[in-house]
């Protein structure tokens, strides 16, 4: 993974840390966890033609069909990665990590948005 993607997913790790208030156990089951969903994620949209890291705008729009096609596999990783932490983080966390992800979701249509 490039310095910049492990950078980032340093940062979000970080940030899941201090939200969900996680124990020093609880990040060691949940590195990995949150690791492998940020590769998956990266993987879907490398499988749709699009490079999240490129600002410029020259990102290829996608037809609605290209879409929804992308959110199904988005979403898929989504509940994946939800399926992992259910065993590892309380209920209480599990929904404050959900609000994350909403979060992380808007924050990315607003990226798409603005191309």
């Amino acid at each position: 993974m490039p310095a910049e993607r492990q950078e980032e997913l340093r940062q979000r790790l970080e940030a899941a840390r201090a939200r969900l208030d996680l124990t020093d156990e609880q990040v060691e089951q949940v590195r990995p966890i949150l690791q492998s969903g940020f590769e998956a994620m990266l993987e879907v949209f490398e499988e749709h033609g699009i490079d999240i890291q490129d600002r410029s705008g020259s990102a290829r729009r996608l037809r609605f069909r290209q879409l929804r096609r992308l959110q199904r596999d988005l979403q898929a990783v989504r509940e994946r990665t939800i399926e992992d932490l259910d065993g590892v983080l309380s209920d209480a966390q599990l929904e404050v990590y959900k609000q994350i992800q909403e979060e992380n979701r808007q924050e990315m249509r607003e990226r798409f948005r603005q191309r």
